[in-house]
């Protein structure tokens, strides 16, 4: 069995159990949270919807054939989400509240939920994600609530522009005024596949604005973050907390998606970062996300999955470039470094094939996360780009830099 076979059948053996896990409950339930919840909905939603778009042998047809509640179960989620986002009476104005992982330990209920914009992203990737795969499904077009569907995505869209910072990126929060990498990274993906799904701009009203500002925030990830990741400064392989690490690789995958231009400054982050993913993946981790109000941190244990999905990323950008593969001072190591990353996240998996970052206590949050991440390897081993890039080759760049140097523009006078 070769390796992609093998994580096919690792993610099949995984949705499987997702939808047997959901099919026999009241709604996608966390073995510690024992309720429905927004947030976990959303990302259930996803450990099925990603496969079923991305693996040519998982398709959502033959899991309905196989698990014949899901359809049920899928509208029932579908409707779950538009309601608890619904527009507040007085405002006009979509919320997304941010239960059960906003919590430090305690229920965040309807009386103090805390809306936030990786919600947001979370809920507009699901419906987008799910609308695409249902009107592929002839026989369910006309079983989901479409029109509510595209008016949630426009919902969020609105939200997200609304509370981008000029010349920065997003916040935690609507009406928060600092930009934060976690929730810049959350909705830069979700801009990603709005982009992606909706080419013509069908959804939303002013993709122009959108646009600018993706562009904006990428820069300011150029700018702000990428000087000290080249230098690998602050890895903070010395403490337990490896929050500059989360920040970096979460800059490393929204550079990539982006097709950004600084090659080199890339290729520098990477051999600081490479070297260290043995010892990162072994240490007992988590990283704070700063917000404010009650609560006040969000936690994160995935560093693993991360890992993955951040080196599958760059090399799924830069796959071509064998200059690029010399430049970071690897070529056939890095699918070794990629390969002992698996080994990694299948020490995560339980015994149904599910994740968690103890591999005893099952969560839709990791197992998302390794989900995403074991697809982004997957289109990687495939050579297969998600959004175009929108730039020159690194061996391109240093070519056309030799022959300004040969021939250089003369100024006038």
């Amino acid at each position: 069995m070769t390796r992609i076979d093998a994580i096919t059948t690792t993610v099949k053996r995984a949705v499987e159990a997702v939808c047997s896990r959901r099919c026999s409950s009241d709604g996608f339930v966390d073995e510690y949270v024992r309720e429905r919840a927004f947030v976990s909905t959303c990302e259930g939603l996803e450990c099925i919807l990603l496969p079923c778009i991305y693996f040519d042998r998982i398709a959502l047809s033959e899991l309905l054939e196989k698990f014949p509640e899901l359809v049920e179960c899928l509208q029932e989620d579908a409707s779950y989400i538009i309601s608890r986002s619904a527009p507040e009476k007085d405002k006009g104005r979509f919320s997304f509240p941010g239960d059960p992982y906003l919590g430090i330990g305690k229920r965040i209920g309807e009386e103090n939920e805390l809306p936030n914009l990786d919600s947001t992203a979370l809920a507009v990737s699901a419906m987008l994600h799910l609308k695409a795969l249902v009107q592929k499904e002839e026989v369910l077009q006309d079983e989901f609530p479409i029109v509510k569907m595209d008016r949630l995505i426009k919902g969020g869209l609105t939200q997200i522009l609304d509370s981008h910072i000029e010349n920065q990126g997003w916040p935690w929060g609507p009406g928060v005024q600092e930009s934060n990498i976690y929730f810049t990274w959350s909705v830069l993906e979700t801009l990603s596949d709005v982009f992606e799904y909706d080419p013509d701009g069908k959804l939303f009203d002013d993709y122009d604005s959108l646009r600018a500002a993706m562009a904006e925030a990428i820069k300011w990830v150029e700018e702000e973050w990428l000087p000290n990741m080249a230098e690998g400064k602050e890895l903070g392989l010395k403490t337990k907390k490896l929050a500059p690490t989360y920040y970096y690789i979460e800059s490393l995958i929204m550079l990539t998606l982006s097709g950004t231009s600084k090659y080199p400054e890339v290729a520098d982050f990477l051999k600081h970062l490479l070297p260290f993913c043995d010892k990162i993946a072994k240490k007992k981790l988590e990283a704070q996300y700063i917000i404010s109000g009650e609560p006040t941190t969000l936690p994160d244990y995935s560093i693993v999955p991360l890992l993955l999905r951040g080196i599958s990323a760059a090399f799924l950008e830069f796959w071509e470039d064998e200059v690029f593969k010399e430049e970071i001072g690897i070529n056939i190591k890095y699918k070794e470094i990629i390969q002992r990353r698996i080994s990694d996240l299948d020490q995560k998996r339980t015994k149904e094939g599910l994740w968690a970052y103890d591999a005893k206590h099952f969560e839709w949050y990791y197992t998302e996360r390794a989900i995403e991440a074991l697809t982004m390897y997957h289109l990687y081993v495939h050579q297969h780009r998600r959004v175009k890039p929108t730039t020159k080759s690194f061996k391109k760049m240093k070519e056309e830099l030799k022959e300004v140097e040969k021939n250089p523009v003369k100024e006038d006078g």
